[in-house]
């Protein structure tokens, strides 16, 4: 399977009526105690790929708003599923590279869905997206609730793990929820770096060729079907 064979209507189509977001390609299971039930699991996939296969070698800005709506829906996946897919790596690689630093808090969500996530969803992402390591620490410890919702749909994925957080690990109370998910980020960093990770190793990390690789990344989540 080629990059150039990916079939790219469906992203023509979100690109020009983000309205149609919620009926294409969000979690929308069809039995809610099964989130394989999903009829948009695989059209989520493929829009990630062309995604990809469109953002390289250079990062498209346009597609912010598309790329965080698609890891918020992957999120939600990933929190209601026993298992990882590596469409939730992929969303938070695309969105790491439009190194915006807001993007930080998308990508946390998205690693504590599961712990298969916490052990796929690379924290380097983060980093990246952030510009640095310490530029990651500075954004953390400056963030405040509203930082951490950021612009995620109300209800989902990113929203809904911070209200999880707030409600079942803090009692309600959202300063101490900020204070705590600002000392979890920071012992991460912390932890990185005691263990050898650096600026270089994450630009090392993010900007390998396998990850360039649409097919790569395609050789997992496509059905032929979905092949032009």
């Amino acid at each position: 399977m080629s990059a150039t064979s990916i079939n790219d209507s469906l992203l023509i189509s979100l690109r020009a009526d983000p309205s149609s977001w919620a009926d294409r390609v969000s979690y929308a299971p069809t039995d809610p105690s099964d989130p394989e039930s999903d009829p948009h699991l695989t059209p989520r996939h493929v829009v990630l790929l062309s995604l990809h296969a469109h953002h390289h070698p250079t990062p498209v800005a346009t597609d912010e708003n598309l790329l965080l709506y698609l890891i918020d829906e992957e999120t939600l996946y990933h929190q209601r599923a026993d298992h990882y897919r590596s469409a939730l790596s992929l969303a938070a690689y695309l969105l790491a590279r439009l190194r915006r630093p807001e993007h930080l808090w998308a990508v946390w969500a998205a690693r504590e869905t599961n712990y298969d996530a916490l052990k796929s969803v690379d924290s380097h992402y983060m980093y990246y997206a952030a510009g640095s390591i310490q530029g990651a620490r500075e954004y953390v410890e400056r963030s405040e609730a509203a930082d951490i919702v950021g612009a995620a749909e109300k209800g989902r994925g990113r929203e809904g793990w911070w209200k999880a957080v707030v409600e079942e690990d803090y009692e309600g109370d959202t300063n101490e929820a900020v204070k705590g998910i600002r000392k979890m980020v920071l012992e991460r960093v912390a932890h990185d770096e005691k263990h050898g990770v650096t600026d270089e190793k994450v630009i090392a990390f993010v900007d390998d060729s396998w990850r360039s690789q649409t097919d790569r990344w395609a050789e997992s989540l496509v059905p032929e079907e979905y092949v032009a």
